[in-house]
């Protein structure tokens, strides 16, 4: 009864250690290009896993709602107001300019520009945040905004363009809402996709924002998009007509994301809006409870490496891998079937590291004792 009662002691102490290494490894390693791929909690994201994996397994399909029109051979703001009047003339259902305007520079072509922005009444305009918004509050300080929408004057339509990533880390989720950082201020701003949704689907909009959470996961499906340039748009008015039209560049911003390395930013976009559009939220089940679970499988993995290093005298070492492998592969299937069926994704990742330090730790401590036995043997003899 004693000796069963260490075991249960021993594997509480190796466990607590093991958490103790771990976290101090997240800690240290975190700022570190290498490990970009964790989140803000130090797991790792196995939306990612299971997203590419779709993505390699499913067959691609054409999202008929969304349609990209190319800008990049326009040669100046002349030609994209011609372009923004040639799409709004065939009734489409959203337009979205994925394109910035800093400051002014012809006045002809500045005037026409600002001109057709103000007679589309369906144009979402974009905007980009000087600093972004934080973890804990989700407000923004600073949002600068297009040359034509920021006077008092105006009243545009518009959205931030700023994708949840520091550069280095992939854009997995987008921020629907911000607030500005003074307080009880009126001034708020939703995301360029949330506010293409808004001009597109009232309803739709407010299940984004009655759901809870500062930031959603982005579904990115195995989707495709109809992609045409200037000079095509008379001869493709079916492909326009009732669609949500994205102008802008097909040649620049790339980011990294989970699917691809290099996807544009106006198609990581158009996954945003996908997601909202479809209602395809994937819900993260990262709780108390489950992180009370993730310890007792810790701890119980840690008991049967205790007790298989004091009961079995060969073989120990690959007996608890082969364990390990078996709970890698039936938590990744499980997790895989729980996010297709029912688009839950179940934190995980953190407890199969434990268990790696787990081992490393148990295996240590098993060479120390048998190097110290060996050692005082020999001494002794």
């Amino acid at each position: 009864m004693a000796k069963t009662n260490r075991i249960f002691i021993h594997a509480a102490i190796v466990l607590a250690i093991s958490y103790i290494i771990a976290l101090c490894f997240m800690l240290i390693t975190k700022s570190l290009p290498y490990f970009s791929a964790l989140d803000e909690s130090g797991d790792v994201p196995m939306t990612d896993k299971y997203l590419l994996y779709n993505s390699r397994i499913e067959p691609t399909r054409l999202d008929e709602n969304i349609v990209f029109v190319d800008v990049d051979f326009c040669k100046d703001r002349f030609e994209i107001a011609q372009v923004i009047e040639q799409i709004d003339a065939l009734q489409p259902k959203v337009i979205g300019l994925d394109v910035f305007f800093r400051n002014p520079r012809e006045p002809g072509a500045d005037a026409m520009l600002e001109n057709v922005v103000r007679k589309c009444k369906n144009l979402v305009i974009t905007c980009i945040l000087e600093d972004e918004q934080t973890n804990d509050n989700n407000k923004y300080n600073v949002c600068n905004r297009n040359f034509f929408s920021a006077r008092d004057d105006t009243d545009f339509t518009e959205g931030f363009i700023n994708l949840d990533s520091d550069g280095s880390s992939p854009v997995r989720t987008f921020t629907p809402i911000l607030f500005l950082e003074r307080e009880k201020s009126p001034d708020t701003l939703y995301c360029f996709a949330a506010q293409v949704i808004r001009l597109c689907n009232e309803t739709t909009f407010r299940k984004l924002l009655q759901r809870a959470g500062n930031t959603e996961i982005i579904h990115y499906q195995p989707l495709r998009f109809q992609e045409i340039d200037k000079d095509e748009i008379k001869d493709n008015q079916e492909l326009i007509t009732g669609k949500i039209v994205l102008i802008g560049s097909l040649s620049e911003d790339l980011h990294n994301t989970p699917i691809h390395p290099q996807m544009r930013g106006m198609e990581i976009h158009a996954h945003i809006i996908s997601t909202i559009f479809e209602e395809k939220y994937i819900d993260r089940l990262d709780n108390i409870w489950t992180k009370l679970l993730n310890m007792l499988f810790c701890y119980l993995f840690t008991l049967f490496c205790c007790y298989a290093t004091t009961r079995f005298k060969k073989g120990v070492s690959i007996l608890i891998k082969l364990a390990q492998i078996a709970i890698l592969a039936l938590a990744f299937f499980a997790g895989y079937y729980f996010f297709n069926h029912y688009r839950i994704d179940i934190t995980y990742a953190w407890t199969i590291f434990v268990m790696g330090v787990v081992i490393l730790f148990v295996d240590t401590i098993t060479f120390i004792s048998v190097w110290t036995i060996n050692r005082f043997s020999n001494i002794i003899k």
